[in-house]
């Protein structure tokens, strides 16, 4: 069964009881909260995602609600709970939808350890499958949601996961974080893109979160082989520029965007080294969406050209 198939209302009952479960890739995540916007956030932008049966096990159970202080109705407030416990401060009430979203995020890149854990995006396309390795703020996430919208394939938007075992990149297919003028460009992609409410004054300015297609979440299961690593850039006036780095450069930039990379000591390293090995290395600066959706729709060329000249 999929969050689609229940009511509005029975889902705001199941929040307020032991959780909407939801089976996201590898990880089984229960929520409660309070909050209205929380729950009808939840139900446009994971509807398509399996709801979990009584017996699954639960990864991570959380809850969303406000604090038990005069902080409730007074400058009210969102607090973020993992098992009881909160590791975040709380934030303003209005943010609380962005609040699970980044939380959700954190008991990812902190509880995962069969898995190497990089900030990157991931997408796929005609076999080409792309790591997107980016600090906050180079327009990873736009130009995830661009390529999305050309017929790319979702893994991920804000974490790549490369199991240990096979070196293949395990999907999420979870909703992709816009910022600022990011939300303003993926309004026009056209009415099958679905953005979640428009979050104002957030540390990171406005904030929205466009949800996966459907052919994302339904391969969600679906492990790839990647092989292709891309640096984006965003730089405003910039012509397209696409250059071949070297794959000891790859490392130490990939190693900059690992999340657990320390943690997994030599598990991760060799995980790392097999994957940039077997990935053609670039980076990417562009400012044009027509010029970076052209040359990734060339990649596969780009690469088969770039093997031959090793």
């Amino acid at each position: 069964m999929k969050l689609k198939d229940l009511t509005l209302a029975h889902i705001t009952k199941l929040a307020s009881s032991h959780g909407i479960g939801l089976a996201i890739g590898p990880f089984n995540f229960a929520i409660t909260t309070e909050f209205p916007e929380v729950i009808r956030n939840l139900y446009k932008l994971y509807s398509e995602f399996k709801v979990l049966d009584d017996q699954d096990i639960i990864d991570f159970q959380i809850n969303i609600r406000k604090p038990n202080s005069l902080r409730r109705w007074f400058k009210p407030q969102a607090l973020f709970y993992l098992d009881g416990k909160t590791p975040f401060l709380p934030l303003p009430a209005n943010q609380a939808f962005p609040l699970l979203e980044w939380g959700m995020n954190w008991c990812i890149a902190q509880h995962t350890l069969d898995h190497l854990s990089i900030h990157a995006g991931v997408l796929e396309r005609d076999g080409v499958v792309v790591i997107l390795p980016a600090i906050s703020g180079s327009g990873k996430s736009t130009l995830t949601a661009i390529l999305v919208a050309h017929g790319w394939r979702l893994l991920s938007d804000e974490m790549t996961l490369v199991e240990l075992k096979t070196g293949k990149i395990t999907p999420l297919a979870r909703p992709i974080s816009l910022k600022n003028q990011s939300i303003d460009l993926v309004t026009t992609l056209g009415p099958d893109f679905v953005l979640s409410d428009l979050v104002k004054d957030t540390n990171k300015g406005s904030i929205a979160h466009l949800k996966p297609t459907d052919n994302a979440v339904d391969q969600i299961s679906n492990t790839a082989n990647a092989t292709t690593i891309i640096f984006p850039r965003f730089e405003a006036e910039s012509a397209a520029n696409l250059n071949q780095v070297s794959k000891g450069r790859a490392f130490m930039k990939v190693i900059e965007n690992c999340f657990n990379y320390g943690i997994l000591g030599e598990k991760g390293f060799t995980a790392l080294e097999q994957l940039v090995d077997r990935c053609e290395c670039y980076e990417f600066v562009y400012s044009k969406v027509d010029d970076a959706v052209n040359t990734f729709n060339h990649l596969n060329n780009i690469d088969k050209w770039a093997k031959n000249n090793e």
